[in-house]
């Protein structure tokens, strides 16, 4: 159970104050890209006392774990450990894994977290259809916990341009109530993408629960992502299919760690966001802060 995990100070970060956030971190990890890069995009960033993991594979965590032990010896007397994440090339099972990481490691010091984003310019989606061979939760730590057997199943989905994967992942786990996200940015033929795509589930859900959250205000959505979910844990199974943005991904993660009951699932095709199609040209910066603690060690 991870009731006693608290998650506090979410903030927006700006393009402003982004070069700050990662000069004054701890450690920074990201995947290394030729375009898609929030340190390439921002410009010269002063990294020498920041200790800078490349992310490529789950093996990595090891060494994220070591790492953090480490600066938890090192900054016992601030008892907090400031990380930032630029999450742009992370795969999503690796960016879930790592947060479990840093959820767990908060039981021996404060994590001051920032996500880091850089929204790539838009492409349109491929005609390739991808199956939902493989559905289940993205991590041990996110397998969810239902504080009473036999609830029915409440799904919240993020919605993204892959053609009824949602429909899929929704029918899958025979869920009886369904809340959607659609992503509204500066690229706007993106949402037009996600209402095509997704036309065959957007007619079975009704209006009010259809939910549009901005993806440059990912703070707002993981406040809506919490709401949700503490008014309706008690009564549904609820699982999260974060598709779509993976700032949104992100946030649901963030949003689900103090809510033991909450399950976030993986669906096969996501990997895809791991590969070189995805290290394109940006067009904007984006992000958010937050403290994650557990509070019987305070």
């Amino acid at each position: 159970m991870r009731s006693n995990y608290l998650i506090e100070n979410l903030k927006d970060i700006s393009q402003k104050t982004v070069k700050a956030v990662i000069e004054n971190s701890d450690l920074l990890l990201t995947v290394h890209g030729e375009h898609r890069s929030v340190v390439r995009l921002i410009g010269a960033v002063n990294l020498e006392s920041i200790l800078v993991i490349d992310v490529k594979n789950i093996e990595t965590t090891q060494e994220i774990t070591k790492n953090i032990e480490r600066l938890t010896l090192e900054n016992k007397l601030e008892n907090s450990i400031k990380i930032s994440i630029d999450i742009s090339l992370i795969s999503r099972k690796n960016l879930a894994e790592i947060i479990s990481i840093l959820a767990k490691s908060s039981k021996n010091v404060d994590i001051e977290l920032n996500i880091l984003y850089s929204l790539a310019k838009y492409s349109p989606p491929t005609d390739d259809l991808i199956s939902n061979s493989e559905v289940m939760p993205v991590s041990r730590f996110y397998a969810g916990w239902p504080k009473k057997p036999g609830l029915p199943v409440m799904s919240i989905v993020g919605l993204g341009y892959e053609k009824d994967k949602a429909l899929g992942a929704i029918e899958y786990v025979e869920s009886s109530k369904a809340v959607l996200y659609l992503p509204n940015s500066e690229e706007t033929s993106y949402r037009n993408d996600v209402e095509k795509e997704n036309e065959n589930i957007l007619r079975c859900v009704p209006k009010e629960d259809k939910v549009n959250y901005s993806v440059e205000s990912p703070v707002e959505t993981i406040y809506s992502i919490d709401s949700l979910l503490s008014a309706n844990k008690a009564s549904y199974k609820v699982v999260l299919f974060p598709f779509g943005p993976k700032i949104f991904y992100a946030s649901s993660l963030i949003a689900s760690i103090p809510h033991p009951e909450t399950s976030v699932w993986y669906v096969s095709g996501e990997e895809k966001d791991n590969n070189a199609s995805q290290d394109r040209e940006c067009v904007s910066f984006l992000g958010f802060s937050c403290k994650i603690n557990y509070e019987t060690r305070k």
